[in-house]
């Protein structure tokens, strides 16, 4: 349970600042900014993963978990970040002054 906990706020944490970077990289096109807001979706899982492997193997939570244990544990914060990924992109987004032509 503690694994799951933690890795949840750390894959949250992670998502957000993955999509701050991107709303503020990516140029103002439409197309563009659809691109990178699909990204977060892409690269938040996978970092949800990593994030899941590297915690298990340091051993937080108090047990040796196997590959298994370490997918189930890191099923649930992944999808999550599938949702919060999108709206922090979208919050900091938002956030940019619009352009003037």
């Amino acid at each position: 349970m503690t694994l799951l906990i933690v890795l949840t706020a750390l894959a949250f944490a992670a998502a957000i600042v993955v999509a701050r970077v991107l709303a503020t990289a990516a140029p103002a096109g439409r197309l563009v900014s659809q691109a990178a807001g699909a990204a977060t979706m892409v690269v938040a899982p996978i970092i949800t993963l990593v994030l899941a492997i590297v915690l298990a193997k340091f051993g937080i939570g108090g047990e040796a978990l196997g590959a298994s244990e370490i997918l189930r544990a890191a099923a649930l914060p992944a999808f999550g970040t599938l949702f919060v990924a999108p709206l922090a992109f979208w919050f900091f987004r938002r956030q940019r002054p619009a352009l003037t032509a």
